[in-house]
């Protein structure tokens, strides 16, 4: 899912401040490397939809939620909605700094109990770490990869199975973000690459079925379980 909102705009802005002071001071501190930001956690989750509910009604209810969220400390949530693949729900993405940020809002600021009717179907909650920032921008839709690998493998060995196959993603939308499992239901890695209409995906499509299709049809990824979601922004 993020998903970049606000943290994007402050992470580019740090990465070009760190660039204008190496240039500059590269003569007198040779030996000092400035440390890159660190790259966020987010709190992803997903809403079904259930039969019969019509989804503007749960899509209004889940931005005040995220407007509540925000004000409760996470430094920005997002909402993207369901166009093709697996799940015809609403997916969330809440981003905050650390685990220390994360305890920080909700033992100070628990959210408030509802006496809503709920309008959603299942739920699930599903906290993730950013390995890698490849998008630019915020785009109109998202392709969100799920994959996981066999459990014969180290997960050592499975981080690099998810870069290497992940790295087809990334030259096919042209960068793309990937996330790891941290807490949740899933032992699962991801890639969130962006596009901004159906020429562009279809355009990527090109790439993986000509370029990289040997890559796919002969390396030995130990790939057990993988799934591909079509997102697309209600929410930023």
């Amino acid at each position: 899912m993020v998903f970049l909102g606000e943290y994007m705009k402050s992470y580019l802005a740090t990465s070009l401040l760190i660039g204008a002071l190496s240039v500059s001071l590269s003569a007198g501190a040779e030996h000092h490397e400035e440390k890159p930001a660190a790259l966020p956690y987010a709190l992803w989750s997903t809403y079904e939809i259930a039969p019969g509910q019509t989804p503007a009604e749960v899509q209004a209810s889940l931005e005040t939620y995220l407007k509540a969220e925000e004000t409760r400390g996470f430094d920005n949530c997002v909402m993207y909605r369901h166009e093709i693949g697996s799940e015809r729900s609403f997916y969330t993405a809440c981003t905050f700094k650390d685990m220390h940020h994360f305890a920080k809002i909700n033992d100070s600021a628990p959210p408030a109990a509802s006496s809503e009717r709920q309008l959603f179907a299942a739920h699930m909650d599903h906290v993730v770490m950013m390995t890698k920032l490849g998008m630019k921008t915020l785009p109109n839709y998202l392709m969100f990869a799920t994959t996981t690998f066999s459990s014969d493998l180290s997960v050592a060995e499975q981080q690099a199975n998810a870069e290497d196959f992940y790295s087809i993603y990334d030259d096919a939308f042209g960068g793309c973000n990937q996330y790891q499992h941290l807490w949740g239901p899933e032992l699962a890695y991801y890639a969130i690459c962006g596009f901004d209409n159906y020429k562009a995906l279809a355009n990527a499509t090109d790439v993986i079925l000509g370029e990289k299709a040997k890559k796919i049809m002969t390396t030995h990824f130990h790939i057990t379980t993988h799934r591909d979601d079509i997102l697309v922004k209600v929410m930023d």
